[in-house]
């Protein structure tokens, strides 16, 4: 499965790779790769989409 998540609240690239360190390490992650500009991250693998959700707001952010 391949999703894309909007992803608001980061402001520089430290921010990119907490998002990003963060997703990679939901049960089922393949691949996650997260963008400061426009604000998203595309996820790969076979995962639950709540999860990836709860990693990005356990950080602060707001994933949709």
């Amino acid at each position: 499965m391949k999703k894309e998540f909007k992803i608001t609240g980061m402001r520089c690239n430290n921010c990119r790779a907490n998002v990003e360190r963060a997703i990679k390490a939901v049960e089922g992650v393949e691949n996650a790769v997260v963008t400061l500009e426009p604000g998203k991250a595309e996820v790969e693998g076979n995962f639950s989409e709540d999860a990836v959700i709860e990693a990005v707001e356990d950080l602060g952010f707001v994933a949709e």
